[in-house]
């Protein structure tokens, strides 16, 4: 492994708060300084590595400095109370005279470098149809640069200078994008470039964190997505179909909405009530507010109930009504950080390389049954009901297509009522002559992993010990509930792994039964070891720096529970969480390039924080676009694994994914619980079959 030492961090950014208003920032930032290092005496004083090589790294974080020695914060009150954000800032600031011209404004509260005269007061604004609004601002307290506070408006800031500087569309090098972009004409798509920003204190100081992101756009709307339907009688269902559930862009104010219906009814000339309780329409309204002018005046219009967040689910949501000629149809990209060919390479090695053990198939010559079926859906299931038995090892289907309805159907009938291993395999797949010896080879090995055998093993570095992986997946779509997935290893080599799912309240991230999970796993772990693990390590993925503490009062503590009351002999448990979504990326000087951190580069400091046990991991490696570290977080342990060792094993595990033959982002047990709360969310929708457990049959 290589260790990563920040060389050239030390960056400077002035915070100018002149004059920039913004909406509220939806984090709570005193939540992310729970010292969860504090009771782990074993890394009290020191949480940094010290094996592998260190090498020297840039990273896209730049120390942040206020000249301010204190702030003065004011909430702000509205009489008739107003929900539109831009509204809210214009009324107040028509009193510049009287607030200044420095001022932070998040739609809630107003941040300003001097005190007012008076610590609370009643300003009037009049509004555009000569009604009056009342605004009470009362000072609510006094903010020093080190007050947690101060985060959330250093956000705010930065993210409005971005905006006024046009930085979300700027393109620091056009011609970078011209080839990817003159590629995506023939199919009218185009690439946005904007950046993200944030600021959090670590190590040594507060930092600016900035990333570069890209956002895939169609050239179409959603109005000519509608024009190119010509059958009137199916119109309707064939809109709904494609656009429920879809995400649309708006140029107007760079913003993404979820499609969650399209009225056929409401049309653009209809009017509604504003702020105010006056009605206009919403051609008048585009036309006022955006300079849009709205020229299909017969379009339904679309509806989104926003964005449901974590643990507010409760939350009544008013709809917002979408126009479809200013809506552009975004497209997907994924980008693929393992380098193809090593990958090739690494599957032809495993084609000619035993596997560390394989299932056996039954008298397969004889007993192997072939069944010819329509392109009906409802075929599949009719052949599989009267073809599949108890004695059945394995399904294998082909399929005519990728489509959705067909594939949930065979994997619900073949998880949950009937329950075996299955693959499925699209048609066209198996036509590429070229690359069929692959194919044909990477379909046998996720055959051999579904009916319980493993590909290769990986030395840990540590005795006894299981390995548990929980995700949880959130289907904000259709408002179904959450599904947590918890994988755990059953065998001291890991090539053996249990799965279970919960069922859970929509957007529910934290898991409440954990315990009958890992009883579960325990008793597998029993069968196959004879003799119980003397310790237990949990990776957590899924969940924000703001929910630390509940882990540690809820998921931890279950753990905490059941070894005090179900084991004599207590078994010792580390909980780490596991971040995926991070916008720091870390850099080498080659010569007079910058490229990617080797696989293995361990960071630890600097950009780390102090009161967590925390460390980044570039797992994987990448000749082309830029590699995204993965930070983790030891909110728990009493293990006492060391800076080495737990760096160390978590680097080993993210070899052990049966899936891929190379390094994946997170340690293997995190992404099968990813990949299992996923399938069973996206797919069947329900509790697969117990007798499937102990197989890796959602690869």
């Amino acid at each position: 492994m290589w260790r990563g030492h920040l060389a050239s961090w030390k960056h400077h950014a002035t915070a100018i708060t002149k004059g920039l208003t913004q909406r509220p920032c939806g984090g709570i930032f005193q939540d992310i300084v729970v010292n969860t290092r504090k009771d782990m005496k074993h890394v009290k004083d020191s949480k940094t590595g010290t094996g592998g090589e260190v090498i020297k790294l840039q990273t896209n974080h730049y120390q942040v400095t206020c000249g301010h020695e204190i702030a003065y914060k004011y909430n702000i009150d509205y009489q008739p109370d107003i929900k539109d954000m831009a509204i809210r800032t214009d009324l107040l600031l028509r009193h510049k005279s009287i607030l200044g011209n420095c001022h932070i404004f998040d739609g809630n509260s107003l941040l300003l470098p001097r005190r007012l005269q008076h610590s609370e007061m009643e300003l009037v604004s009049q509004t555009e149809s000569d009604g009056k609004v009342r605004i009470r601002i009362r000072l609510s307290s006094e903010l020093h640069p080190n007050h947690p506070e101060w985060l959330r408006y250093y956000n705010i800031l930065f993210s409005k200078l971005l905006k006024l500087n046009n930085i979300e569309e700027m393109e620091s090098n056009p011609g970078d994008l011209r080839d990817l972009r003159n590629l995506l004409q023939a199919s009218r798509m185009d690439i946005k470039r904007s950046y993200t920003t944030s600021i959090l204190p670590y190590e040594k100081s507060l930092t600016l964190c900035a990333d570069v992101t890209h956002r895939l756009l169609q050239k179409k709307t959603v109005l000519d997505l509608i024009l190119e339907k010509n059958d009137k009688a199916t119109k309707k269902k064939e809109v709904s179909e494609e656009m429920v559930g879809s995400i649309v862009y708006t140029t107007y104010n760079n913003k993404t909405y979820r499609i969650d219906d399209v009225n056929w009814e409401k049309k653009p000339k209809d009017t509604f009530e504003k702020f105010d309780g006056s009605r206009t329409t919403y051609i008048d309204y585009y036309r006022e507010r955006y300079k849009t002018t709205i020229t299909e005046l017969n379009q339904p219009l679309l509806m989104s109930l926003g964005k449901w967040k974590k643990g507010q689910t409760s939350t009544p949501h008013e709809p917002i009504f979408l126009i479809p000629q200013l809506c552009y149809l975004t497209g997907l990209s994924r980008a693929v950080s393992e380098n193809h060919s090593l990958m090739a390479q690494l599957t032809d090695r495993m084609r000619m390389s035993p596997v560390n053990r394989r299932i056996a198939l039954n008298n397969f010559i004889n007993d192997i049954q072939t069944h010819q079926v329509n392109e009906d859906p409802g075929s599949f299931r009719q052949a599989l009901q009267k073809h599949v038995s108890k004695d059945t090892q394995m399904v294998v289907c082909v399929l005519p297509d990728n489509r959705k309805q067909r594939y949930e159907e065979i994997k619900t009938f073949l998880c949950v009522e009937k329950p075996v291993p299955s693959q499925c395999v699209v048609a066209s797949t198996l036509n590429d002559e070229r690359n069929l010896t692959t194919i044909v080879t990477k379909i046998a090995q996720q055959m051999n992993c579904k009916m319980g055998g493993a590909l290769w093993k990986v030395d840990t570095g540590v005795c006894r010990t299981m390995f548990i992986g929980i995700d949880c997946f959130h289907d904000i779509m259709n408002r179904q509930k959450s599904v947590a997935a918890f994988v755990a290893s059953t065998k001291e080599d890991l090539t053996m792994w249990h799965s279970q799912c919960l069922f859970q309240d929509t957007a529910e991230e934290i898991v409440n039964d954990l315990q009958s999970c890992l009883q579960a796993a325990l008793n597998s772990w029993v069968a196959n070891e004879k003799q119980k693990p003397q310790s237990v390590v949990v990776y957590r993925d899924g969940v924000g720096d703001g929910q630390l503490q509940a882990l540690l009062e809820k998921e931890v503590r279950q753990f905490q529970k059941f070894f005090t009351s179900r084991w004599p002999t207590h078994i010792k448990l580390t909980f780490i969480v596991v971040k995926k979504r991070i916008n720091t990326r870390f850099f080498v000087e080659n010569g007079d390039k910058v490229t990617n951190p080797p696989s293995g580069t361990v960071v630890d400091q600097i950009v780390t924080r102090k009161e967590w046990y925390d460390f980044y991991i570039v797992s994987q490696t990448s000749n082309s676009g830029t590699v995204t570290p993965t930070h983790y977080n030891v909110i728990y342990d009493t293990k006492g694994l060391t800076p080495n060792q737990v760096q160390c094993l978590t680097y080993r595990l993210c070899h052990m994914y049966y899936n891929l033959p190379g390094i994946i982002r997170v340690p293997a047990p995190c992404h099968y619980a990813h990949k299992l709360a996923y399938f069973v969310g996206k797919s069947i929708h329900q509790k697969p079959a117990s007798s499937l457990s102990d197989c890796l049959y959602y690869l």
